[in-house]
């Protein structure tokens, strides 16, 4: 898995992550309705700004945990090389907890990565006195994050990389060579070192701050445990090693402010400064350069289980603070000082930057005027899609790590256009009015229906219509809906008035159905005679009904006298 990832369901229309992303290794595509971020791993230098700015939680880095806990389970010896940043990283008060947790979790060895810093601190200062060595300035390589910079995106500067492990690797060789089948956890605030320990094959698992206080939080860690002590050796100078100067400190290079020979820089903004000045060969007379990637050094990592300050200097400055006076509590016990061959303190690099196709001036022109930037003049380099400029964008997206849609003024422009284009066409005459009852919009339906022009627009609604049925709407908040008839305009229409309170306004459809309504009283007249007309012809069949009735009975009455007459005269007869 990669070490940062991106939960899809999570990541919606947001570009904060490349907004802020020091290298802009954030490729982004439309899924589905949104439009998600993911990273560019070949191009990403872990830094970890992403993950700790993401308003969505959408970034995540793997996780190791659940390695470490299996080796713990299946009883196999694990050593922890736990990062001198502990101290301020770690939301506890006494640092000897941490250590004690550590035991407590089943870790038979815990020492400090500090002393994998001395080491290193000891050989860059050997390499520091030696004329001609190294190209200078020589920049420390204890940062994971300044190597995958210097690697991915000015690999000409390699010469100028000191070829040293990291206290990490150094403090993990340096187990590893009294006791090979170690298992070796580094456990810090950074997320870089995840890829290194997999590049190098020195630590097999990396866990941060914020993992390992997550594991706690489920019942591992036991607040009111005694605090606990480093196995041996112990560390001095190397704790200081997560604030800027640290390791100038520790390798006792002279940082003379005056001379200027050594400097000390953090902050990607920083780095990048310093390595595009050393690109154009205007670094004389600098000779050590440590340069951490994180504001004010490790302290303030991006996977420390505390918020990370990021730009909060009273923060950054009271972490600074608090390791100083926990490295002047904790005075060094007495121990042999860690030794190692020095061959293995030694490293190589690669160029591992990505040969990117440059587009052409003619296919960047051509992305430009899609989003309709045709002239100098319509490049508004805004920023707001995260790149620093509208062609930046452009070859962006000549390279598949952009779309045409991530453009906020275009894609505003044509919501507008297109949404004027449906007010426009609809048949149906639309007023969309204020909470004052002026008139805000009025469309070409209504202007034509109401027989007014765009004059109307900023002027009272009754002006043209009855405003008591937008008042009561804005008063209720509720749709009206009804057939009403205007005999100054000699109209009727079906009206639907609304409220929408996002945006406080009053939102009038109306339907003309002045011909619908003519033709409806022609019709009631037609019935109406009709019915009249039957009524006639209904009287007239009774009225004959009737008299055929009545001969009907006169002649029965004579027949019946008749025939009884008749029966008796056959009787008499008989």
């Amino acid at each position: 898995m990669s070490v940062i990832y991106t939960v899809k369901a999570k990541c919606r229309d947001c570009y904060k992550c490349l907004r802020l992303c020091p290298v802009q290794a954030i490729k982004f595509s439309s899924g589905g309705a949104n439009m998600r971020a993911c990273v560019l791993e070949d191009e990403c230098i872990l830094d970890g700004r992403c993950v700790a700015v993401c308003p969505q939680n959408a970034k995540k880095v793997r996780r190791d945990v659940e390695l470490v806990q299996g080796w713990l389970e299946a009883g196999e010896k694990v050593a922890v090389s736990l990062a001198p940043s502990f101290v301020v990283g770690m939301p506890v008060e006494d640092p000897g907890l941490v250590v004690a947790g550590l035991k407590k979790s089943g870790f038979a060895i815990v020492q400090e990565t500090a002393l994998g810093a001395e080491l290193v601190a000891r050989e860059q200062s050997r390499l520091s006195r030696g004329k001609g060595i190294l190209l200078e300035p020589q920049i420390n390589s204890s940062c994971p994050v300044v190597v995958n910079l210097v690697e991915r995106h000015y690999p000409g500067l390699i010469p100028h990389l000191a070829p040293l492990v990291s206290p990490m690797v150094a403090h993990a060789r340096s187990l590893k060579l009294k006791d090979p089948e170690l298992k070796v956890v580094f456990i810090g605030p950074c997320i870089a070192k995840k890829e290194e320990a997999a590049q190098l094959g020195d630590v097999d698992a990396v866990l941060t701050f914020q993992e390992l206080w997550d594991w706690w939080s489920q019942g591992e860690f036991v607040a009111d445990e005694r605090p606990a002590e480093f196995d041996p050796p112990h560390a001095d100078l190397g704790r200081l090693f997560p604030i800027d100067g640290g390791m100038l400190k520790t390798a006792r290079i002279d940082g003379d402010l005056v001379e200027g020979q050594s400097i000390a820089i953090s902050g990607m903004d920083n780095c990048l400064s310093f390595m595009e000045t050393l690109s154009q060969g205007k670094a004389a007379g600098i000779r050590i350069v440590e340069m951490l990637a994180c504001p004010g050094g490790c302290i303030n990592g991006p996977a420390a289980a505390v918020d990370p300050p990021l730009s909060d200097i009273v923060n950054l400055f009271q972490r600074r603070q608090r390791l100083l006076a926990a490295y002047r509590n904790r005075a060094p016990k007495e121990s042999s000082p860690l030794e190692l061959v020095p061959r293995l303190l030694y490293r190589d690099y690669q160029d591992r930057q990505v040969d990117e196709p440059i587009p052409s001036e003619e296919e960047i022109r051509a992305v430009l005027a899609q989003v309709g930037k045709v002239t100098k003049e319509d490049e508004l380099n805004c920023g707001a899609c995260g790149y620093g400029s509208c062609r930046e964008k452009a070859v962006a997206v000549c390279r598949g790590h952009a779309e045409l849609e991530m453009c906020i003024p275009y894609m505003r422009e044509k919501a507008e256009s297109i949404a004027n284009l449906v007010l426009n066409a609809l048949p149906s005459g639309v007023i969309v009015v204020n909470p004052d009852l002026k008139i805000m919009e009025i469309n070409n339906a209504a202007r034509e229906l109401f027989h007014c022009s765009d004059k109307v627009v900023g002027g009272d609604v009754d002006v043209l219509l009855e405003p008591e049925y937008f008042r009561r709407v804005l008063q209720g908040r509720r749709m009206d809906q009804r057939r009403v008839a205007y005999h100054r305009h000699d109209l009727v229409v079906e009206q639907t008035i609304f409220f929408v309170p996002e945006h406080s306004m009053i939102v009038g459809i109306f339907t003309n159905v002045t011909q619908e309504e003519e033709r409806l009283r022609q019709v009631q007249e037609i019935k109406a005679a009709a019915t009249e007309r039957a009524q006639e012809v209904i009287n007239k069949q009774m009225k004959v009904a009737q008299e055929i009735a009545s001969l009907l009975g006169e002649t029965t009455a004579e027949t019946k006298l008749s025939l009884i007459k008749l029966i008796e005269l056959l009787r008499e007869e008989q």
